[in-house]
């Protein structure tokens, strides 16, 4: 069953809140190194089966500055090597997530 994984990028607003954050969506092991490498390798091996959608991805970016580019071209990375995990940045509100079928 396909997993389905909302990010807010507001809540990442350090590279250290970035990867709480990200460890508890993804339910990333205790022993999970926080950089970019080490999340392209659990997150390539582990969920290949996900639709991951990044809200307030502009907040995160000011935030991070280039790691959090870093950060969206790895999951777009994850997308392309990875036919059956997808992403997508959302700019709107994400309670309206809901409403709209994105992973039809």
């Amino acid at each position: 069953m396909r997993q389905h994984i909302l990010l807010n990028g507001r809540r990442m607003t350090s590279r250290e809140e970035l990867y709480i954050h990200i460890a508890d969506k993804f339910d990333l092991p205790a022993y999970f190194g926080s950089n970019l490498d080490a999340l392209w390798d659990v997150l390539s091996a582990r969920h290949r089966d996900s639709y991951i959608f990044l809200v307030y991805a502009d907040d995160m970016i000011e935030s991070l500055g280039g790691y959090g580019v870093k950060l969206v071209e790895l999951f777009r990375d994850l997308d392309r090597v990875r036919s059956v995990s997808r992403f997508f940045i959302i700019n709107e509100d994400p309670e309206q997530l809901g409403k709209r079928r994105y992973w039809e």
